[in-house]
């Protein structure tokens, strides 16, 4: 992809800085149709300058976000083929499988974090603000932190640093991430917590 947007930019003769191909691929990712319309429409706004990652973050929707959060959803929902689906789009997006660790573990955080503000019986803006969410987002997050107990939430934190050990000393990322995925969909928490 970053190729492709490279070749492009220099055929429709717009300057584009690397680093802002690296995250132009990264916001966009695979999707070649909104590709052409997001290098036009930065082509646009920086006229005859060199289109810079600044550009790229105020004009250029994160999409890679939401392909995050559909693989956290499908993990709390215990839905393996989803997530994996989810997994495939995001490593053939080109995402470091770090950047999607780092992504589980902090929506984990917030659902710990929501838990214990619910179980404290604090009012919907209260559990917004202990989880580092939006009011619109506390009835999702309700949802999901319903469907874990606190010792699935600790299991799960266990595992995630766990594989954070075993990517940075030496393990195949691709693979550890995709064990993860697989022991967070398919293992012992498979059955949603009927209480907590």
């Amino acid at each position: 992809i970053v190729a492709w947007v490279g070749q492009r930019a220099q055929q429709l003769g717009i300057k584009i800085a690397p680093p802002a191909v690296q995250l132009l691929a990264r916001f966009v990712g695979s999707d070649l149709r909104r590709m052409v319309n997001e290098v036009e429409k930065l082509s646009v706004h920086a006229g005859v300058r060199t289109i810079t990652p600044e550009d790229v973050r105020l004009l250029v929707a994160d999409t890679s976000e939401e392909k995050s959060w559909t693989l956290t959803g499908a993990i709390e929902e215990r839905d393996s083929k989803k997530a994996f689906r989810s997994l495939a789009e995001l490593q053939q997006d080109g995402l470091p499988e770090m950047v999607i660790l780092a992504a589980i573990a902090n929506r984990m955080r917030k659902l710990i974090q929501g838990k214990v503000a619910m179980e404290k019986r604090l009012p919907d803006g209260d559990i917004a603000k202990a989880a580092g969410v939006s009011e619109k987002q506390v009835g999702f997050l309700k949802q999901a932190a319903r469907a874990f107990t606190f010792a699935q939430l600790d299991d799960i934190m266990e595992r995630l640093l766990d594989a954070n050990v075993a990517m940075v000393t030496g393990s195949d990322p691709a693979t550890e991430i995709q064990l993860l995925v697989a022991d967070l969909t398919l293992a012992a928490l498979s059955k949603p917590a009927r209480a907590g």
